[in-house]
């Protein structure tokens, strides 16, 4: 949708109107903060963003379709040239959200939204954004169908477990600079689901060296398994057998040496590459300390 660069348009046209203080608001309009955009606000910053962007051409019907339902944020706001019909009706919503006049007709109502810190202006239709939240079977996040920007704690399906980790005296192919590596342990016993599917538990070993990336990558798995986001129950791709504990999206490194053939080191770009895989969950280093537990490196441990 809109670049990041353009941002500022938010200040310039998309200021929200700000519902009144009795009005409860929705579950899913509390994790993303959004905001309501008139038909206006819209409008002009479509037109602005047509008017800066001399090296591609912007669909205007695009712009003003919702990215969920892919149906129209507002009807025909392009085909309207009436501008000052266009203030009217902003001047109609504001008065109604204040208050001020409850009985105007439905073409007062703000029906589109957008999301709170999406870097990029992504707009959706109120109604498509409750019913995807409620569809994703979890009351506690949200991501954006535009950027993947994860609203809320995403907390995954990973079956109970233990993860545990020590400082150990070994150097790692690419790190010679350390003296010591942090060894992971995950150990996640055999169960039943929720479901009453009986699965098969694992035990497997990771990698990171003992240095201030190592460290902060640390601190998001320990994070990522207290949300439960590090093993799935699924099918094994290396065995091909069902109802075992796998991997699930975080990649490690099982063993200290080997390169990426073997899932070890060295490898370059791991550490940029395993943080975008954590931030695509909602884990970035810039919440260590605050939302994100920072971790001791020599030793520690989560169950869940």
């Amino acid at each position: 949708m809109y670049k990041q660069q353009n941002n500022q348009m938010e200040g310039i046209f998309v200021r929200g109107i700000e519902p009144n203080k009795d009005q409860k608001l929705s579950k899913v309009a509390e994790i993303t903060r959004w905001r309501e955009v008139s038909p206006l606000e819209l409008k002009l910053t479509v037109l602005y963003e047509v008017a800066i962007c001399e090296e591609k051409k912007i669909d205007l019907e695009k712009e003003n379709s919702c990215p969920i339902c892919f149906c129209e944020l507002y009807d025909d706001l392009f085909k309207k040239n009436e501008l000052d019909h266009q203030i009217e009706q902003q001047g109609l919503m504001i008065m109604q959200k204040n208050g001020d006049n409850p009985k105007q007709p439905d073409e007062g109502i703000i029906f589109v939204v957008k999301l709170g810190n999406c870097s990029g202006m992504h707009f959706f239709h109120k109604d498509c954004l409750e019913n995807q939240f409620k569809a994703g079977g979890s009351d506690q996040f949200l991501k954006c169908s535009v950027c993947s920007h994860i609203y809320g704690k995403q907390i995954g399906g990973m079956p109970s477990g233990r993860m545990t980790w020590s400082t150990q005296r070994m150097t790692l192919p690419g790190f010679e600079k350390s003296q010591f590596a942090i060894v992971i342990n995950y150990e996640i016993p055999s169960g039943t689901l929720p479901t009453g599917v009986r699965f098969n538990g694992t035990n497997r070993t990771a990698y990171l060296p003992d240095n201030k990336e190592g460290q902060e990558i640390l601190c998001l798995f320990a994070e990522a398994f207290r949300r439960r986001l590090i093993f799935n129950v699924g099918t094994s791709i290396t065995t091909g057998q069902q109802n075992q504990t796998v991997w699930g999206t975080i990649h490690h490194k099982t063993s200290p040496h080997g390169g990426t053939s073997h899932f070890g080191y060295p490898d370059p770009t791991y550490f940029s590459r395993v943080k975008d895989e954590l931030a695509a969950k909602g884990l970035t280093v810039d919440l260590i300390g605050t939302e994100i537990k920072k971790e001791q490196s020599r030793q520690g441990r989560v169950e869940v």
